[in-house]
């Protein structure tokens, strides 16, 4: 086992997931599964073929002969269709009856509910599922606290030798910090959560049973504690703990704070996630910008340094959210949560840049340093870093503000990188894009 004193992502990255004599030593790769027939054939299941655990089963399972991985996703899709979190239940600590046979009757259950009806749906194809019991990083859990995670329960399976997890609960959809659910079923629908990798799961649930962490070895619960808090999207963009910031908190002195993330480049088109951080402090509830900066590449990663400053002392979250760089919303998922910690009086504070999307290409704002910036001190310099340059795009940057509000071009010094000195008196400037009009990418203020 794993001991205190390791580092913590050091130590999981020495871990194999557990095998049988099965396991060929391939190990098996879903992200590129389409299960759209199977997802299919659960969603149009008829209302009566759900009457009894071993009739359901028989209708999930059996128009996929030998077919393993394909009769679990079945079952897993219809739960996450037909079978709602009992949200009142659990706020209330008054859980019910929470049996397969009284989730199939009422359509609703707690984490042992769904752990359960997993089961006994799974049993009658024989396909060797087991319920596991432990902790989660849920609802109401937060970075960095004392807590290893509220109760939960899952289900573990082994697939051609290799260990995989099923969180059948989580995916049905996460309750919102209102305590709500998506009313929509495929909005709220969480496919990560199906067959999960034990190195993956590891990240948000400790099983009571250290076997069924399906690790090789398993780690220490002080390991456990010491992990990052990590959401699906991290793995699903590529947005990943970086250096010494692989952990879940962050402590400062003098008001500043900063964490790295590496984001991996996708196979196909080598671009990037475009990030959008938030610090929220906790003593007075305001959310405050934080800045994802530029700071090296190599042949598969980016590595940027998200900064943020603390208004007082006390202690806040920071999150770090993202989409792909071809997604055509506005909105961006959380991939990963750091605690912040400021013993600091607040002094220091600057506000960081509020940086708006650019959908022809990424951008890094490199100097200046902060959103506001003192005047009096001869040329300052700005400079942008672009990526993720859609094709037959050709950025165009300026700088606009003061008192004479015309555009200073950034003049391109090497592949990616845009700069310019200019003097700057007091007033707001923007930094943008010289498109049809100037379509801002941040702006910042010269006192």
């Amino acid at each position: 086992m794993q001991r205190p004193g390791d580092d913590a992502m050091e130590a999981l990255s020495r871990c194999k997931p557990a095998t049988t004599a099965e396991f060929n030593g391939e190990r098996l790769e879903l992200a590129n599964a389409d299960f759209s027939v199977i997802d299919q054939h659960a969603v149009c299941c008829p209302r009566e073929e759900e009457e009894s655990i071993p009739r359901l089963s028989w209708y999930l399972t059996s128009a996929f002969p030998d077919d393993q991985v394909a009769q679990l996703r079945a079952i897993f899709k219809w739960m996450a269709h037909n079978i709602i979190y009992n949200v009142a239940g659990f706020l209330s600590n008054n859980l019910g009856d929470n049996s397969a046979e009284a989730v199939l009757r009422t359509k609703t259950g707690v984490c042992a509910g769904f752990a359960n009806l997993f089961y006994e749906l799974a049993a009658p194809a024989n396909l060797g599922v087991i319920k596991v019991f432990g902790v989660a990083r849920g609802f109401g859990i937060e970075a960095g606290g004392e807590s290893l995670g509220g109760p939960h329960a899952w289900n573990a399976v082994m697939v051609n030798g290799e260990g995989f997890l099923i969180d059948s609960t989580w995916g049905a959809g996460p309750i919102t910090e209102g305590g709500k659910l998506d009313p929509d079923p495929e909005a709220r629908f969480q496919p990560h959560y199906f067959l999960v990798r034990p190195e993956e799961l590891i990240f948000s649930h400790w099983p009571t049973n250290t076997r069924e962490q399906f690790l090789d070895p398993p780690i220490h619960v002080d390991l456990y504690r010491a992990l990052p808090f990590r959401f699906p999207p991290s793995w699903a963009l590529g947005i990943l703990p970086s250096g010494t910031s692989a952990t879940h908190s962050v402590w400062t002195d003098d008001d500043y704070a900063e964490v790295e993330v590496r984001l991996v480049k996708r196979a196909w088109d080598k671009t990037i996630p475009t990030l959008a951080c938030i610090l929220t402090w906790k003593p007075t509830g305001e959310q405050h910008f934080a800045h994802a900066r530029w700071l090296r590449e190599d042949a598969d990663s980016v590595y940027m340094t998200v900064r943020c400053f603390c208004p007082s002392a006390g202690e806040g979250e920071l999150r770090v959210a993202g989409q792909a760089s071809d997604s055509t919303t506005n909105y961006s998922n959380l991939a990963l949560s750091y605690r912040v910690v400021n013993r600091g009086n607040g002094a220091n504070m600057q506000p960081m840049f509020q940086s708006y999307m650019m959908k022809s290409f990424g951008f890094s704002i490199m100097e200046p340093s902060s959103a506001r910036i003192t005047s009096g001190q001869g040329k300052q310099t700005i400079r942008v870093k672009v990526f993720n340059v859609k094709p037959g795009a050709q950025p165009r940057l300026c700088v606009v503000g003061g008192m004479i509000p015309i555009p200073d071009i950034l003049k391109q010094v090497e592949p990616g990188l845009y700069e310019t000195q200019k003097t700057l008196r007091p007033g707001k400037y923007t930094i943008g894009h010289m498109g049809v009009g100037i379509e801002f990418l941040t702006t910042f203020e010269v006192v």
